[in-house]
């Protein structure tokens, strides 16, 4: 690059190249200080009262306002308002009131213990709640004060938008028509701000160091949202390669929606599954093949109470319905260790990680997971449905959830309740204790799928939510692609079906290679199905078959990602 450009880095979370001028969004931070005279708490509750209220009303205007337009993006604030509801929160902050601090103080200390229980999920669709209660504690919290709220609906054309960091109802009210790029100080691949970028097609970088004070407005930039690269007043010379980048990756998107409803099928004729990950709302299941993860997590976290039998059922067969007959992979709740229920007492964890989580947590909960099991069960008669179980550690882990189950079929059976008696048994593979047991642990289920994510951090012994352990979480090591292809190995062995359903199953070095370590079953985020069949349709799997060969007799992360770009679909 000239030396004239001045070039910031952070994490390229939405593939594209943009030009523009910056526009530094910098709202106003309110004051939190207490007040000289101590506040009066019957005069405190009321103007949380009527705070509450015009928000309120405030996310109801928004929703209406780009409902027909962007039905997805009004269903944030509508959620938002559901969230201001919440009775134990708002119980919460009026406690802090009848301490003695200010409405303000009360609500940004009361919603923050929320967002901050949320923040601390191991789930990217879950912890992005926090930045919802984030949200509307600023949101209460201006009215409270007078303020008027942050817009950015209105933007100057060929707009590259820099902030410290995008709330929900920030990036949501986004001026898509003139906002090219954005870029924050804040944020990672699993963020709000990220997810919803990738959804608007607007290219984004995050966790730029100092982005808004080292970016003013008024400044020519490009961005380029694959690499992570921020380059302020560009020179003629970069400007023009940019735009042959630029031009590059607008053809290959163009390309990659074509083959959205394209059956996924290799060059010489392998046909691999695509399947789709979801959380608390169905999807779209009409460019997928299956469900591979559906997430029950967030039906226990967003409710003020444990959610009985028959809400439940309810929702299970919401999704079922969905499906239109294509098979739906239910994970029982992954709560416990990080996944607090303000509703339940759970003992505090120095090392929630390696802690009572998942399956550990349903099994010293049988009320709960017994009640979990017969929703499911009861659902399995309205569709394909399937039963999975995280954070399997062992043999001994398989047996005890299989008799457990047993047991609620038999509870069913004297009750006369119909269920699928033939529903398929699966767990999730993500601890290496049972990954080094593929084998036998085939032989004890019906199904597998690996969640890569967690199988990583623990293989790698580093936390994947700690941006400063980040060089050590290493995707494509060479003991995480060891690891995957002694399971594909001890699965094929006994004929047992298995699936990759974590991040690596949705990436463009990740596809190629785990098709050629053996797997034909690969689920992901809606938004990377396109992105994948194109790959998937353009290659040989004996290509595929070699890469992974070559993959497994490399020694370093460098030498595999070198490979995948070389010679890979990366």
């Amino acid at each position: 690059m000239d030396k004239a450009n001045t070039i910031l880095h952070g994490t390229g979370v939405s593939e594209g190249i943009a030009f523009g001028t910056t526009w530094a969004y910098l709202p106003e931070d309110p004051s939190l200080s207490m007040p000289a005279v101590p506040p009066v708490p019957e005069e405190e509750q009321a103007r949380l009262a009527e705070a509450l209220a015009d928000a309120r009303e405030q996310l109801t205007a928004l929703a209406d306002r780009i409902a027909s337009d962007n039905p997805e993006e009004a269903g944030i604030f509508l959620a938002q308002k559901e969230l201001l509801q919440d009775p134990e929160m708002e119980e919460t902050v009026r406690d802090l009131i009848e301490s003695g601090k200010t409405a303000e103080l009360a609500v940004y200390e009361g919603f923050s213990m929320f967002a901050d229980i949320l923040a601390a999920v191991d789930d990217e669709l879950i912890s992005m709640r926090a930045g919802d209660i984030r949200d509307i504690r600023g949101r209460v919290i201006r009215n409270l004060l007078g303020m008027p709220q942050p817009d950015l609906s209105s933007l100057p054309p060929e707009t590259i938008l820099v902030a410290e960091d995008l709330l929900p109802s920030d990036t949501a009210m986004i001026d898509r028509e003139n906002v090219l790029g954005i870029v924050t100080e804040k944020g990672n691949p699993t963020s709000h701000t990220a997810i919803l970028a990738r959804s608007f097609g607007i290219p984004a970088v995050l966790g730029v160091l100092d982005a808004a004070a080292k970016i003013p407005s008024g400044v020519p930039a490009v961005i380029d949202g694959g690499s992570g690269a921020v380059i302020c007043e560009p020179s003629e010379e970069t400007k023009a390669e940019m735009m042959q980048q630029k031009a590059a990756i607008d053809h290959q998107k163009q390309e990659e929606a074509a083959y959205l409803t394209a059956k996924a099928e290799t060059l010489d004729g392998t046909d691999i599954a695509v399947g789709i990950n979801v959380g608390g709302e169905p999807e779209d299941f009409a460019s997928c093949d299956y469900c591979g993860l559906y997430r029950t997590e967030f039906l226990f976290l967003e409710q003020d109470q444990m959610p009985d039998e028959e809400l439940q059922l309810r929702e299970y067969r919401k999704m079922l319905d969905a499906s239109g007959g294509k098979t739906v992979t239910l994970r029982t709740m992954d709560i416990g260790g990080d996944k607090k229920l303000p509703y339940l007492e759970m003992k505090p964890e120095d090392n929630p990680f390696l802690g009572i989580r998942a399956v550990r947590f349903c099994l010293q909960q049988p009320e709960l997971f017994r009640t979990q099991l017969r929703a499911a069960l009861r659902a399995s008669v309205y569709g394909d449905l399937r039963i999975m179980f995280p954070m399997i550690g062992s043999l001994d882990d398989i047996r005890e959830v299989k008799k457990f189950t047993a047991s609620v079929m038999e509870e069913l059976r004297a009750e006369q309740i119909p269920f699928n008696e033939d529903i398929k048994l699966g767990i999730m593979i993500e601890i290496p204790s049972i990954a080094e047991m593929s084998e036998e642990a085939a032989r004890e289920v019906d199904f597998a799928s690996i969640g890569t994510n967690d199988l990583c951090q623990y293989l790698c012994a580093a936390d994947r939510m700690n941006a400063d352990a980040t060089p050590y979480y290493q995707t494509f090591s060479p003991a995480m692609i060891r690891c995957l292809s002694r399971i594909a190995q001890g699965f094929a062995k006994v004929g047992t079906e298995l699936s990759v359903c974590g991040e690596m199953a949705g990436t463009r070095e990740g596809i190629p290679l785990l098709i050629g370590l053996g797997y034909r079953k690969l689920s992901m985020n809606p938004k990377n199905l396109a992105m994948a069949k194109s790959i998937i349709c353009r290659m040989k799997r004996s290509d595929a078959e070699t890469l992974a060969e070559q993959a497994l007799q490399c020694c370093t992360q460098d030498e595999v990602l070198t490979l995948l770009k070389q010679k890979g679909q990366g």
